[in-house]
């Protein structure tokens, strides 16, 4: 498998231990990695970053405003960000209950840094396509 470039990541998590550690990882791997814990700081990051920003890494379920709704808010400003959403629900309930379509870029929870690496390469190479 080929290494793609490091990118400019939108962490978004409300778990602060799952934040602390997923962030840790993408930048182990050589990504510039922007945290925020709420949908609303995530929103300030991208309109701030939007030029730069690569991929929005977000929560699927948080309080005020669900992954999805974050990331059509996220890519307005920033379109070409690509999106790749983690739960510790499964896929297939999250698009029975409406709240993700399928085929989108999904990465349950929880991971080993190894899967998070090939999720993030992933979205980030469709990107290329």
């Amino acid at each position: 498998m080929d290494v793609l470039r490091p990118a400019v990541i939108l962490l978004v998590e409300d778990d602060s231990s799952l934040r602390s550690m997923v962030a840790t990882c993408l930048r182990q791997s050589g990504h510039s990695v922007l945290v925020a814990s709420t949908p609303q700081d995530a929103i300030s990051l991208a309109i701030e970053h939007a030029q730069d920003l690569d991929l929005l890494l977000t929560d699927v379920i948080m309080p005020h405003m669900n992954g999805k709704e974050l990331s059509l808010r996220v890519t307005e400003h920033a379109p070409r960000a690509r999106v790749l959403f983690m739960s510790g629900y499964t896929e297939d309930a999250i698009v029975h209950r409406g709240v993700l379509d399928r085929d989108v870029n999904f990465l349950a929870k929880p991971f080993a840094p190894e899967r998070l690496a090939e999720a993030v390469e992933a979205a980030l190479r469709d990107d290329e396509q």
